[in-house]
């Protein structure tokens, strides 16, 4: 992302610059979205509870007490609530609270802030002088109750004194305001007087200055004169998250003429210092502990640093040994602790690996040994792992990186291609959700990322209409980049799938690895085969495409369906709706064909509406291949197609490939949707379902 003059000067001349393409890669956003998902639902539940309250404030702003009451519920966790700039009425009369959840307190326990990349320093602080030492000043989230009236028009920052000795110089900002939607889609209301720098002094006049902001992302000047819109009354809670920073000369003007108090200027964030950039805060072979998807802390030592996207590469201590992480950020290491507390982010426990890197007790377990497991997978095709994995192996840490790095985004992408989701043509015979998939396929191609429409949505009645569309993340070829040659599999699960020799000894593949993704509110898929042999290589005593599933996060189970033993060549009757069984397992492995589907999606998850994710990788064994390439049904495609290429299993390729380093320097850069105009975008579906016709797909 690269801002120009004009960019600039909207910001430090009119105060206000939207950022349309979204906000620059930095740690410090990602922080604000995860707290933001993890605790704005509980604090609306506790702001509610004190309704009564919020207009017997007195003189104080309204909603100070509730705030404080909340705040004491949650200082334990380093998060503080306060009553912001009220809504008021038309004659200024404050009418109603507004809210703000910091998490200053809690980040400056921490160490420094990672510095923002380069384009962002530029952006703010032309003169490099201001790029110091730069300081957080404000970090969290808006909280706003239905039905408020505007905002007040006010400045953020300015000085009580006549005569202010560090005013602000013109057409260059010190304390700037990021704004962004945490779901990525939605537009920010905040409205802005621009060029109003009045020292927060409100003419009537500014009123009709006012000017709506239309962006999921912005930047504004605290010095500006600005004002968030009201929320209707049958909305919910609106909610904007927000990081408020401080140039090295405005740290200085910030402690006089009173814009800040002394107590509030004890809860602000360092940056960390500019330094020649040849390595960063944690050296190689340092001993830390790693913030991993649980919210839990772990030991680990430094492997490397990458300068170029300033992220670090961990091998896990403790139980985890052997097994590493890439592409952390800094803010996600930190030093060890000498005490555990006994709390996340809600208890932040001190574990000794990762969950989904602890071994399990393989002795005990002996998946690999028990021939009541094989026997059962065979028989039904479905083996539940209630524990997750309990195999180590760098596939599935691909996977799970993988999906970490670009699961977001491509939920975004799709969002925002929703109204081209359903076929415009009766004709057409392409499945929901195909045309976006190509879309967003064409956006991710230079990642080695592709994503397919899989087998849709249907509704639970007779006739199993179609509903909607389900997605598959393919990063296969991602994989093919980075292995080359596929590590070999872990000893206890190869010979879990493949007791025969002819499986055990041959060549083994990975038929594809990626996640399978549904949008929220989703019907049940379509039952369905992923792929069976043709009439002279019927499904024997074997497992020939072996599927495993899990969940990435703690405590999520899979919902998966599966018709036990029905191994029909992908045959449907009414009979087997009523014989699925749910997969309720944190992890399974499944025959792939054996007759599935994946199970409804809640329109609303734990933090709102969210999309439902599995990791997935799918395995085709040496009798597999001799079935893959005389034809198989369910999946058909050419065996010598490089789009259907599967890798093969042996071992590690001792240097990454030129192309996968090349796509490692892009993959911190936003992906962008091409969608820029819904007519014309429903044009070319339309096009392109005609082409897909012709083409006798």
């Amino acid at each position: 992302m690269v801002f120009g003059e004009e960019e600039r000067r909207q910001l430090h001349e009119d105060g206000c610059l939207e950022i349309r393409s979204g906000l620059p890669e930095w740690e410090v956003f990602c922080l604000v979205n995860r707290f933001h998902a993890m605790y704005n639902d509980r604090v609306i539940a506790m702001l509610e509870k004190t309704r009564s309250s919020w207009t017997k404030d007195g003189d104080a702003r309204p909603g100070t007490s509730a705030a404080w009451e909340v705040s004491q519920e949650l200082k334990e966790e380093g998060l503080y609530v306060s009553a912001v700039h009220p809504s008021a009425d038309d004659e200024d009369e404050y009418t109603g609270p507004r809210f703000y959840v910091s998490l200053v307190e809690h980040s400056m326990k921490n160490g420094p802030a990672p510095r923002p990349p380069k384009e962002m320093l530029e952006l703010l602080w032309p003169e490099e002088n201001d790029r110091l030492q730069p300081r957080i000043t404000e970090l969290g989230w808006t909280v706003i109750p239905p039905g408020s009236d505007m905002q007040t028009l006010h400045a953020d920052i300015l000085s009580y004194d006549e005569d202010d000795k560090f005013p602000r110089r013109t057409s260059l900002g010190r304390f700037h305001h990021f704004l962004w939607k945490p779901d990525g889609k939605s537009l920010c209301t905040t409205q802005v007087v621009p060029g109003g720098f009045t020292e927060g002094k409100v003419h009537y006049w500014n009123y009709d200055e006012l000017k709506q902001v239309k962006s999921t992302s912005l930047v504004f000047d605290s010095e500006v004169l600005h004002c968030g819109s009201a929320t209707p009354k049958d909305a919910a809670w609106g909610s904007t998250c927000t990081l408020q920073i401080c140039s090295t000369e405005g740290w200085e003007a910030l402690n006089s003429g009173g814009r800040a108090s002394k107590e509030l200027l004890w809860y602000v964030w360092p940056v960390q210092e500019e330094t020649a950039g040849e390595t960063g805060k944690w050296t190689v072979g340092s001993e830390v502990e790693v913030l991993w998807e649980d919210d839990c802390w772990y030991p680990a030592r430094v492997a490397k640093y990458h300068r170029k996207d300033r992220s670090y590469r961990i091998n896990w201590s403790g139980e985890g040994e052997g097994t590493f992480t890439a592409g952390l950020k800094e803010f996600e290491l930190r030093a060890p602790q000498k005490k555990a507390k006994k709390r996340r982010l809600q208890e932040h426990e001190i574990q000794t690996s990762p969950p989904k890197r602890r071994a399990k007790g393989l002795q005990g377990l002996a998946l690999g040994l028990k021939l009541s497991e094989q026997r059962s997978l065979l028989k039904t095709g479905l083996l539940l792992l209630p524990d997750g994995l309990p195999w180590r192996w760098e596939v599935f840490d691909f996977v799970e990186e993988c999906h970490t790095r670009f699961a977001a985004r491509i939920e975004r992408e799709l969002d925002a291609l929703r109204s081209v989701w359903m076929s415009r043509s009766s004709s057409s015979n392409s499945r929901p959700g195909a045309f976006a998939a190509e879309k967003v396929s064409k956006n991710l191609a230079r990642f080695g990322i592709a994503v397919y429409a899989g087998p849709p949505s249907q509704q639970n009645s007779s006739n199993h209409e179609v509903s909607g569309p389900r997605f598959y993340v393919s990063v296969t070829r991602r994989a093919m980049a980075r292995f080359g040659e596929v590590p070999p599999l872990p000893l206890e699960l190869e010979r879990l799938l493949w007791p025969h020799a002819e499986d055990h000894g041959g060549q083994q593949r990975l038929r594809g690895l990626g996640w399978a993704l549904a949008p929220p509110g989703s019907d049940p898929q379509q039952l369905h085969a992923d792929i069976w042999g043709n009439a002279q290589h019927p499904k024997k005593d074997r497992v020939r495409f072996p599927h495993i599933i899990w969940k990435r996060a703690e405590g999520a189970h899979c919902t998966t369906e599966v018709v036990p033993g029905a191994f029909t060549e992908g045959a449907t009757e009414p009979h087997h709706f009523q014989q699925l069984t749910t997969a309720t397992a944190s992890a399974l492995i499944m025959d792939s064909e054996v007759l599935h589907r994946g199970g409804a999606v809640p329109i609303l998850g734990p933090y709102g509406s969210q999309w439902a994710s599995s990791c997935s990788v799918e395995l085709c064994s040496s009798s597999g291949w001799v079935a893959w390439e005389a034809g198989t049904e369910g999946t058909v495609a050419d065996p010598n197609d490089e789009d259907w290429r599967m890798l093969e299993v042996a071992r590690r390729k001792e240097a990454e490939s030129d192309v996968y380093q090349a796509w490692a320097k892009e993959e911190n850069q936003h992906l962008l949707t091409e969608a820029s105009n819904e007519a014309a975008l429903i044009e070319e579906q339309q096009v392109w379902e005609s082409e897909q016709l012709r083409n006798g797909w």
